[in-house]
C-alpha cells in the first residue's frame, strides 16, 4: 500500500508550485507555465497510479495509514505547521474523490 501515499505526496508538490506562482495574485502565462513544466513527470505518474490508488481505496484505509500520509504531506509542503496539517487533509480527501471520479468516467467510457 503504497500508491495512494506516492499519488498524494506528488499532489502536494504540484501545490506547492501553485502557492509560488499565485503568491503575487498575478498569472502572466508565458511567464508562469514554465514553472508548471518540472510538474508533468508527477501528472503522468499520478495517471498512471490511479488503478493501484483505486485498489488501495477498495481495500480500504486505516487511520494509521491516513495519518502516515498526512505526515508525508506536512513534510513536503512550504507552509506553516498549522497550515499544512488543513492541506494535508484536504489534499487526501480531493485525491480520493478525484480517483474515484476519474475512474467512474474511465469504466463508463469503456461501456458499449
Amino acid at each position: 500500500m503504497e500508491a495512494l501515499k506516492d499519488v498524494i505526496v506528488r499532489s502536494s508538490d504540484l501545490l506547492n508550485t501553485i502557492a509560488e506562482v499565485a503568491e503575487d495574485g498575478k498569472f502572466v502565462w508565458t511567464k508562469e507555465i514554465w514553472a508548471f513544466m518540472p510538474q508533468l513527470n508527477n501528472i503522468a505518474k499520478i495517471a498512471g497510479k490511479i488503478p493501484a490508488v483505486k485498489a488501495e481505496m477498495e481495500q480500504g484505509i486505516s487511520e494509521e495509514y491516513q495519518a502516515e500520509i498526512i505526515n508525508a504531506v506536512k513534510a513536503k509542503l512550504d507552509f506553516e505547521d498549522d497550515k499544512a496539517e488543513l492541506i494535508a487533509e484536504q489534499v487526501v480527501k480531493w485525491v480520493i474523490v478525484t480517483v474515484l471520479a476519474v475512474t467512474t468516467i474511465i469504466d463508463e467510457l469503456k461501456k458499449k
